[in-house]
């Protein structure tokens, strides 16, 4: 996953908000043929101590958990539903 991929169309441009801090990092994810054991290992690649949950704010306001391959794809469909080409997402707070 980086950032030199041939067509626009082809990726999802994501910024993250790591654990909660004023701490962003941004990437680009292809939009299809994406694991969630790939994604999961290239986020701890570049944040070490990132504890694997991760939510996004679906097309009703929700926050979304990604938790499965099933789940990015949700969240690219949902990106393209509402037309963008940058979605945020946060690192999730599980002690609220």
């Amino acid at each position: 996953m980086d950032d030199s991929f041939s067509n626009e169309e082809e990726v999802l441009h994501v910024k993250w908000r790591v654990n909660n801090k004023n701490k962003w990092r941004r990437f680009a994810i292809p939009k299809s043929g994406l694991s969630f054991q790939c994604f999961q290992d290239f986020l701890k690649s570049i944040e070490p101590d990132f504890d694997g949950n991760l939510d996004y704010v679906d097309e009703d306001g929700d926050f979304i958990r990604i938790s499965s391959t099933s789940g990015i794809s949700e969240l690219i469909r949902t990106c393209e539903l509402m037309k963008l080409k940058t979605v945020y997402v946060h690192s999730a707070d599980d002690s609220k």
